[in-house]
């Protein structure tokens, strides 16, 4: 294919290549990026390979750079490439034993060198899961009675909205905020489609 190149186009494109080498030049002697970043110094990026992956040390050696600008640089110096290390049989049995019920900082600092969500991952490998946390409090007695047997019991608010018919009450959270609605009608009907009773006692006078 043959293509023919106009005189101005290499005029324009020769144009282009000084401007961009006279910004760079600039950009060394301001030592700062056209944003007004401080460009990065061999100090700092010896830094990042030296605590990486460690990024809450990274941020505290690197002050004046954010979160997202110390793990981009770590991408630029290639830090993040092959840097895959195998799990060992003792970081899998920390993790089975902690991971259902240690919050993160607690799995974090159980295996050092693991980000969380490395561990995350590590954990649906092996198909440990965390173990499901009861149900908020309402405030309100009954309903809170309700959400605890359900919880007892597995069942989620959607699957409690099927059995009682509650039309999405309970999985929309429609008792909760401002204009929330605790509906006495729908609480009983759920409380007896699982079986529950409902009595009213008196305190002795």
């Amino acid at each position: 294919m043959n293509m023919h190149v106009r005189p101005s186009d290499l005029a324009r494109a020769s144009q282009y290549a000084n401007l961009a080498h006279r910004m760079r030049a600039v950009i060394r002697q301001r030592g700062t990026t056209c944003n007004g970043h401080p460009l990065w110094t061999e100090t700092e990026d010896e830094i990042c390979r030296k605590l990486y992956p460690d990024f809450k040390a990274l941020q505290r050696a690197l002050p004046r750079r954010s979160s997202w600008a110390v793990k981009f640089r770590c991408r630029v110096l290639s830090l993040t490439r092959n840097k895959f290390k195998p799990w060992t049989g003792q970081e899998q049995m920390k993790l089975r034993k902690l991971y259902r019920t240690g919050d993160r900082s607690e799995l974090i600092e159980a295996l050092p060198g693991r980000t969380f969500r490395a561990i995350e991952h590590r954990a649906r490998a092996l198909r440990v899961c965390r173990a499901k946390k009861p149900y908020k409090a309402t405030k309100d007695p009954l309903l809170d009675e309700l959400r605890a047997e359900c919880f007892r019991q597995g069942i989620t608010m959607p699957d409690l909205d099927v059995i009682a018919d509650a039309k999405g009450y309970f999985h929309r959270i429609a008792w909760r905020g401002p204009h929330g609605c605790i509906d006495m009608r729908r609480i009983v009907k759920a409380i007896r489609e699982l079986g529950g009773e409902i009595r009213v006692e008196w305190p002795d006078v």
